[in-house]
């Protein structure tokens, strides 16, 4: 099924979506405006999550639960991944958590960052909880 068809299906299938959220730059624009999780000077932003208490609070049971109009989801989110919500407090950069990590008392290997750093801003990014900010 193509990635249309999918989107189309889920549609149908739920429906529950009250706003669809999507950005828009003139076709001459030959700037990338996509904003990627691998740019160091981007800070990431929680919308709804207080970095302070949602990681004591995903951490009990290792989940992030998430109600979507009526569409109750749960999803995995990892120990490190929490540790990382931890840092998003909207002031620091993807480079000074990646710092943070690299001295914390169980370091994270850039690889490591990468991936769970990626992994987690992509859950939140899909739920609305998360946006990346020069």
């Amino acid at each position: 099924m193509s990635w249309i068809d999918r989107c189309a299906f889920a549609e149908l299938l739920t429906g529950n979506l009250k706003t669809h959220v999507f950005y828009v730059v003139k076709s001459s624009n030959p700037s990338e405006t996509i904003a990627g999780a691998t740019d160091e000077d981007l800070r990431p932003v929680l919308m709804g999550l207080d970095p302070a208490t949602a990681p004591a609070a995903l951490g009990a049971k290792g989940q992030l639960a998430a109600d979507l109009d009526g569409l109750k989801l749960s999803f995995p989110v990892s120990g490190r991944a929490i540790e990382l919500l931890a840092l998003m407090d909207g002031h620091r950069t993807i480079g000074a958590i990646r710092q943070a990590m690299a001295s914390h008392a169980h370091p994270m290997n850039q690889q490591e960052f990468d991936q769970t750093f990626a992994q987690l801003f992509t859950l939140l990014n899909g739920l609305n909880l998360a946006f990346l900010k020069k």
